[in-house]
This record gives structure tokens, sequence and C-alpha cells, in this order.
């Protein structure tokens, strides 16, 4: 299931690359916020309440190549507009393999493949800190909308380009990928699915600033996405229902 889910999670990835890129042209930040969503703050707690916590298990690949994407695709993206010099295929690896998110994720897996005891206080942590996805990231979405000139976000048509490809086009496509592909059980499709229809993952923002690009523009594609992914994540997951159920 692990190796079925992340195959797929790439499939996904690139589609929603192919999409960023279509709409939203030579836009470096476009194309970073276009392509990346929020599958963990916000995706987890979607997908506990939809298909139930251990569906999140299906998501591990996912949130691991999009990490992976953000550090080398979606910073090439904002190096080669700001005229940096690109880091070395050795930097990238070395960055990737040493990367908090990736060593998170093999201990996850191993501790998933080998399902040992674990003392209670433990689980209980554990139980406790994955309980502060969804209050944290409404946290950072708050921290976000205020240092956003709000007028100026509603005004500027880019933030709803980028919204389009994000939580639009890129579900819908993601949903008609995934109702083709055979031997997938109805809670992978879903939990891939949510991944793949959440809003723009904040990381943007952060590596817009690491790299002195358009940080409040970053900012607004996030904000803009959350907003309008109240209604776009209910009817995609709807939609979805109807046609698997």
């Amino acid at each position: 299931a692990l190796v079925l889910g992340t195959a797929v999670a790439l499939v996904l990835l690139v589609l929603a690359a192919v999409v960023a890129r279509v709409v939203c042209g030579r836009d470096a930040i476009g194309n970073f916020a276009g392509t990346f969503s929020n599958p963990s703050f916000f995706g987890i707690p979607l997908v506990v309440a939809t298909v139930g916590a251990k569906s999140v298990f299906y998501n591990v690949g996912f949130i691991a190549l999009m990490n992976i994407g953000q550090w080398t695709y979606g910073v090439s993206l904002l190096t080669h507009q700001n005229g940096e010099p690109s880091p070395t295929p050795r930097q990238v690896l070395r960055d990737v393999a040493t990367a908090p998110f990736m060593i998170a994720s093999l201990v996850g897996i191993a501790l998933f493949c080998t399902q040992p005891p674990l003392p209670d206080v433990v689980t209980t942590c554990l139980d406790d800190v994955a309980a502060l996805n969804t209050p944290l990231a409404m946290f950072m979405i708050g921290v976000y909308l205020a240092q956003t000139d709000v007028r100026r976000m509603l005004a500027r048509v880019a933030n709803y380009r980028v919204a389009l490809a994000r939580i639009v086009v890129s579900p819908l496509f993601s949903l008609a990928l995934l109702s083709v592909i055979p031997g997938m059980p109805y809670q992978m499709r879903m939990a891939l699915l949510i991944a793949a229809a959440c809003p723009v993952g904040a990381n943007v923002a952060v590596y817009a600033q690491l790299h002195d690009a358009d940080y409040a523009y970053a900012v607004e594609t996030v904000v803009v996405s959350v907003l309008l992914s109240i209604v776009t994540v209910p009817l995609v997951v709807g939609l979805a229902n109807l046609v698997w159920l």
C-alpha cells in the first residue's frame, strides 16, 4: 500500500506542477504555490475526519515527496527567477537526506512496519501533538493574514489564478486519475485526493522569504486559497463520493 500510494502521489504532484505551469505561466511563486498543497497541517485533520486516522498512512509518501519537491523544484523556481546560483545535485541530496521531514518519515515508516510496543506516555504525547495540527494551521494562517493588505490581496488577479490551479483544476484532474487506477481501496483514493485538493502550502511564504522573492505575494496565495478551499474541498470530496460510492 505504501509503495502504490507513493507512486500515485508522485504522479499527482507532477500533474499539479504541469497544471500550475499552464495556468500561471512564468510566475515562479505562482508555480510553486500552485504545485504544492498543504497535506500535513491542513490535509491530515481532513483525512482523519473523512476516512479515519489509519488512512493518514497513505499520505506519508505524498508528504515526503512534496517536501523533496519543494527543496528541489520549488527552490529552483525561486532561485532562477532571482538569478541566484542553483544548488548542486550533491548539495540537494545532502540537504534532503538530513532534513527533519525525511528523518521523521523514515522513523514513522520503521515504527509502522515493526509495530514495537510503545509506553503509554509516548503514544499519549504523540496523540496530543497530532491533535495540534488543526489549531497550529489556523494560527499560522492568522499570522499571515495579519501581515497582509487585504484590499490589495483581494484585488490581485494572480492570487485567483493560483487558487484556480491549486484547488480547482489540479483536484479535478487528480479525481479523474484516481478513478481509473485499479486496485486502490476507497480510503487510499480519498486520502490522496484530499492531499491533492488542499490549499497552497504555507511553505511557499517561507521559501519566498529565504530566497528574497515577493514574500507578500506568497502569503496572499496562501490566504486566498485557504479561504476559497472552504468551498472547493467539500465539493471535490462530495463529487468523489458520487463517483466512487
